[in-house]
C-alpha cells in the first residue's frame, strides 16, 4: 500500500509528499455497467497504477495529481488537489495548468468553496449543496470520507485514512449504469500474479522439491515472534536459489514463504526479468509498480514495497539479485 505522508508529523495528515518523485502503487477492485459482463453483483475486477506527483509546493500548502492508469478500457481523469495543513481541496477548471501555476505563485492560500473540500484533519461532519447533489465530509479518528451523491443514485466517494493517504476512490451513475471502487492492494494481492520461473509463493514443499530437488542446506525450523510463523531456510547453490520456507507448526507442512535467486540462476519473474537483466529493462517491466520510498537509483528497485514485492538488486546497471515476498514485517 502506498503511504502518502512523508512522516507521522507530517502538516497534512493524509497527504505530504516530500519531494516531486512520483510515488506509484498498485490498485484494485471492482467496475460495473450495463455494457459489462460480471460475476457476481460486486462488479467485475479491475486494477490499476495509480501515480502520485507532487506538482507545486508552497510555503503553505502542496499541489498534487493523482493519475489512474487502469488495465483495460475505462477511463479515469486525473485529480489535482490543492493541499493544506488542515485540508483538502480539488482543483478543476478548463485551463488546470493555468490555475496550478496561478495558486503556486501565491504568498497565502486562496479562498475557497466549501464544495471543493475532499478531507479535512478536524472531526466532525459538515454538508454543502452541490449542483444537484449534496457534498458532505465526514472526519472521525483519522479518517475523512468524502461522498457526493444525487437523489439519481449519482455518487463519487474518497476515503481519507492518515497517515496512508488515499484508501477509496469510486464513482458511479444511477442504477449501477456504470461505477468503479478502487483500493490500495495489499501485498498478497500484488504478488499473487509473481512467480520466478515455475516457483510461487505459497507453493507446497512437495512441489518445491519436484521442480528443484532436494536442498544442498537447511536450517533448523525457528519461530519468529513478528508473524507467529516458524521459519526455515533452504539452499540450492547450484542453482542460484534460496527459499524462506514457513509453517504454522514447528513440524510443517511448509510452503515458499520468500524467494532469493543469484548467479547462475536463470529463471525470469513474471516481467520478464532475471539475474543479468538491465536496469533500463526492470524500470520497463515494473516502473508502473516502482516505490519510490523503498528503491534507490542504481542500487535498488522495489516493485510494490517492502513489505510485499520483488526487490532487484543492483550493481553496474545489471540485476544481482532478486527476491520475492515481504522484507520488512
Amino acid at each position: 500500500m502506498l503511504s502518502m505522508a512523508a512522516t507521522l508529523g507530517a502538516a497534512n495528515p493524509y497527504l505530504d509528499l516530500d519531494s516531486g518523485e512520483p510515488l506509484v502503487s498498485q490498485w484494485s477492485g471492482s467496475e460495473w455497467g450495463d455494457g459489462i459482463k460480471a460475476p457476481t453483483e460486486d462488479g467485475r475486477p479491475m486494477s490499476a497504477a495509480v501515480s502520485v506527483r507532487r506538482l507545486a509546493r508552497m510555503p503553505w500548502g502542496q499541489i498534487v495529481r493523482m493519475r489512474f492508469d487502469v488495465e483495460g478500457d475505462r477511463e479515469i481523469a486525473p485529480v489535482y488537489l490543492l493541499v493544506r495543513n488542515e485540508m483538502i481541496l480539488e482543483l478543476a477548471g478548463d485551463d488546470i495548468e493555468f490555475v496550478i501555476g496561478a495558486i503556486a505563485g501565491m504568498a497565502k492560500p486562496p479562498h475557497f468553496d466549501p464544495q471543493n473540500v475532499r478531507a479535512t484533519s478536524a472531526d466532525g461532519r459538515s454538508s454543502v449543496p452541490d449542483g444537484a447533489g449534496e457534498a458532505t465530509v465526514t472526519t472521525a479518528g483519522g479518517v475523512s470520507t468524502y461522498l457526493w451523491s444525487h437523489p439519481s443514485g449519482h455518487f463519487r466517494k474518497m476515503v481519507w485514512s492518515s497517515p496512508l493517504g488515499l484508501v477509496e476512490y469510486a464513482a458511479g451513475s444511477g442504477a449501477r449504469k456504470d461505477g468503479f471502487r478502487l483500493a490500495p492492494a495489499g501485498p498478497d494481492e500484488f504478488l499473487a500474479n509473481e512467480k520466478l520461473g515455475k516457483l510461487a509463493l505459497g507453493m507446497p514443499d512437495g512441489e518445491v522439491l519436484k521442480l528443484l530437488g532436494g536442498p544442498a542446506g537447511s536450517t533448523r525450523p525457528v519461530l519468529q515472534e513478528a508473524t507467529g510463523e516458524w521459519v526455515v531456510d533452504r539452499s540450492w547453490p547450484d542453482q542460484g536459489l534460496e527459499l524462506g520456507m514457513v509453517a504454522d507448526g514447528k513440524d510443517g507442512p511448509w510452503s515458499v514463504g520468500n524467494i532469493t535467486a543469484k548467479a547462475p540462476c536463470r529463471l525470469a519473474t513474471a516481467g520478464g526479468i532475471r539475474v543479468g537483466s538491465l536496469e533500463a529493462d526492470v524500470k520497463a517491466a515494473y516502473g508502473k509498480v516502482r516505490s519510490a520510498e523503498d528503491s534507490v537509483p542504481g542500487k535498488c528497485f522495489v516493485a510494490g514495497s517492502i513489505f510485499g514485492g520483488v526487490i532487484f538488486d543492483l550493481k553496474d546497471g545489471v540485476v544481482t539479485r532478486i527476491f520475492l515476498g515481504a522484507a520488512a514485517e
